[in-house]
């Protein structure tokens, strides 16, 4: 007849049956919580509020790259091909957009980007072999397009640089935004707060970068000071010129001034007044919105006059033109009306000469 177990071992075992178990479902509910979490940041369940990461660290002034969203993207977070196969393609003419996510094409139903609807509009005026490649990122300033391009786009060896700019320079820094300096990248205080990541194993779930930032969050910082409409147009001119000295002599460089809701439009819609002020806490920001566009728009005015294949394009006046609601908020469209507009302001510029003067002039040397 076998010998029972002794009492302390089948208690033994049974408590490590139930320890099992436990920790079993514990992981399950885990797994739950997770799928859950991503699922809604997939759908964009309070995106403005979180900020997930995947594995990378904070790095001024790029930042970040994209990594998701409703339309692909390459391996470096734009919206095009992989650069590395473009790289490969010498019989086309180049011209780079360089912006920020209205650029990017973040909204409500935008349709196509500005930049696509640009490549469109060369090719049915005969220019087949032009390419117009997105290198845009979601809450770029100045500063970042400039590293953008000195990292991702020179190597592409561009005939023509659009760039589509000018809103995050102009409300990113106090009181509009919540920078107390002029240049830094979009989210910059929270991207500081979370430097000290979780240990390697845990940094891919979703639910532990949310936890930090409901339970870690720092205190809100202190309101910092007005920083001045000449501050901002001195900082961005000067980016705008180091971007265009990075170009070859012969590239064209040509800024869109990036239109916003709250500049030159006589009469917002109910929606966009009510979304303006939970935006900016209430406050009538558009003097000083238009005080900044101003400054910027004089130092582009003075860039014109001094820099050779420069021009500007000044997209703020499309906003006058919308009867009806076309903003999410100060920047972003809602629907494919603003960069329809945008695209056939270009397209009717002095900048669309331009291109097709450099256009010739590179077929020419193709022959």
């Amino acid at each position: 007849m076998a010998r029972k177990p002794p009492p302390f071992f089948m208690r033994f075992l049974s408590g490590y049956r139930d320890a099992a178990v436990i920790v079993l479902n514990c992981l399950i509910l885990l797994a739950l919580v997770e799928v859950a979490v991503r699922t809604l940041d997939h759908k964009g369940f309070d995106s403005q509020k979180f900020l997930v990461t995947i594995g990378f660290d904070y790095a001024p002034y790029r930042m970040s790259k994209q990594v998701r969203a409703d339309f692909p993207l390459n391996s470096d977070g734009f919206r095009a091909p992989e650069l590395s196969e473009l790289a490969k393609e010498k019989d086309a003419f180049t011209v780079l957009f360089i912006g920020a996510s209205t650029c990017v094409g973040f909204g409500k139903n935008t349709g196509e980007p500005v930049s696509a609807l640009l490549e469109q509009e060369l090719h049915q005026r005969g220019m087949a072999k032009a390419r117009v490649i997105n290198l845009c990122q979601g809450g770029a300033v100045s500063m970042q397009e400039l590293l953008i391009l000195l990292q991702y786009g020179l190597p592409l060896h561009p005939d023509a640089v659009v760039q589509f700019t000018g809103a995050n320079d102009i409300f990113h820094p106090a009181p509009l935004g919540e920078d107390a300096a002029i240049g830094l990248p979009y989210e910059d205080a929270m991207m500081r707060a979370l430097w000290h990541r979780p240990a390697p194993w845990v940094v891919n779930l979703r639910l532990v970068d949310h936890l930090r930032l409901w339970l870690d969050s720092p205190p809100a910082p202190e309101r910092p000071a007005v920083i001045s409409s000449a501050a901002i147009a001195e900082n961005f001119m000067q980016n705008v010129v180091n971007i265009h000295h990075l170009l070859a002599p012969d590239t064209l460089h040509v800024v869109l001034l990036q239109p916003s809701s709250v500049f030159r439009r006589p009469q917002p819609s109910a929606e966009e007044v009510v979304r303006i002020k939970e935006l900016h806490s209430g406050e009538d920001v558009a003097p000083l919105v238009a005080e900044r566009y101003g400054a910027v728009a004089g130092a582009l005015d003075t860039l014109a006059h001094q820099l050779p294949n420069f021009m500007w394009v000044d997209g703020t006046g499309i906003a006058e033109k919308a009867a009806q609601t076309v903003y999410l908020d100060s920047v972003h469209f809602d629907g494919p009306w603003g960069n329809q507009q945008l695209a056939a302001l270009l397209a009717k510029s002095p900048a669309m000469k331009a291109l097709r003067q450099g256009y010739k002039e590179w077929e020419s040397t193709k022959k």
